[in-house]
């Protein structure tokens, strides 16, 4: 009820509950469902952290409940075997590769953990920074150990090859990745 109005809390939410600058972040924010499951029929949910485009992280959080909701209505084979969470923070040399706001963070992984319909079942977290090594070893402490157990960490895999490998031993194939990391599906 933080988020929406007390009309909206209790049924699933969709693009028309959302304000102008929520329907911004939902547009502008490069977080896409990708159109195929993994092998276990798990749906695949990526991000990239750099592309967060929001005027306030009620805006983003409001957006990121919609999307799923949206693979609720789309993707069945998801509610019961779950979501895989790929997020993308790859880019040498970018300042804005270390930027990170704690408080929106925090806000994802109580999401994650306690209100998301789907069950996370694992998030692969590819990133190259030492800055954010440094500070995802303290989000990881605050995780709690069931989620910490199911988040991967790939860090500095600089080819798409090593990526697309490194997926493959989870049953994330070439094709349902997109080209950013190597993959064949081209994201808008």
């Amino acid at each position: 009820m933080e988020l929406f109005s007390e009309e909206c809390a209790f049924r699933p939410c969709s693009e028309a509950d959302l304000g102008d600058d929520d329907l911004e972040a939902l547009q502008n924010s490069m977080v896409r469902i990708l159109p195929k499951n993994d092998k276990n029929g798990r749906a695949i949910l990526f991000t990239i952290r750099k592309s967060w485009h929001y005027r306030c992280r009620e805006s983003f959080l409001r957006a990121w409940m919609v999307l799923h909701h949206k693979l609720l209505d789309t993707n069945f084979d998801a509610q019961k075997n779950g979501l895989i969470l790929i997020s993308f923070d790859v880019f040498p040399n970018s300042p804005s590769s270390v930027n990170f706001d704690r408080k929106l963070s925090s806000a994802l992984l109580h999401f994650i953990n306690n209100c998301s319909p789907f069950r996370t079942v694992a998030v692969h977290h590819f990133f190259d920074s030492p800055i954010l090594g440094f500070i995802i070893q303290f989000v990881m402490y605050l995780m709690g150990k069931e989620f910490r157990q199911r988040y991967c960490l790939h860090r500095g895999l600089r080819s798409n090859e090593e990526r697309v490998a490194a997926l493959d031993n989870f049953g994330i194939t070439k094709d349902m990745l997109p080209t950013i990391m190597g993959g064949t599906i081209q994201l808008d």
